[in-house]
């Protein structure tokens, strides 16, 4: 299997399920209302949507980056407030399906424009960054009943 599908595939797995270490985001996303994600418990730094937003946000970068656009997320563009919750999860699902769809036709040896690392070493951090903010998911999802 040539590394590019493996590497779509932990994105895949990570996003959608059959990873190996549980719950994947929609996994972990499924059955929460908008209100349940808009909540935020005392001293948590974002709520289930922000976050959901931000990991759309992170994977619509890495396609950019892989696209020769730096992709730069300055003035915290990357925590912008998220829209409806039914909109913000669309976002993730479309912002994961493309960026599927051109890490099968990347370089994974290609430099990222503005960064001084490669492909290969964007496309596993982007999905590093996926799984370390689902886990904050999970917990925040826990604390929900506390928090409503």
């Amino acid at each position: 299997m040539k590394e590019n599908y493996r590497i779509a595939d932990q994105l895949r797995r990570a996003v959608y399920g059959e990873a190996w270490h549980g719950d994947a985001v929609f996994e972990l996303l499924a059955g929460i209302s908008p209100e349940q994600a808009a909540a935020r418990p005392p001293h948590a730094a974002h709520s289930i949507a922000e976050l959901t937003l931000h990991i759309a946000i992170w994977l619509e970068a890495a396609t950019r980056r892989l696209q020769s656009d730096p992709a730069l997320l300055l003035n915290d563009a990357d925590w912008p407030e998220p829209g409806s919750w039914e909109e913000t999860r669309q976002r993730l699902g479309d912002a994961t399906e493309t960026l599927l769809t051109a890490i099968e036709r990347a370089d994974l040896h290609a430099a990222v424009p503005g960064q001084a690392y490669d492909v290969y070493f964007l496309l596993h951090g982007v999905i590093q960054h996926t799984l370390y903010h689902a886990g904050q998911i999970a917990l925040l999802k826990r604390m929900i009943p506390v928090i409503q």
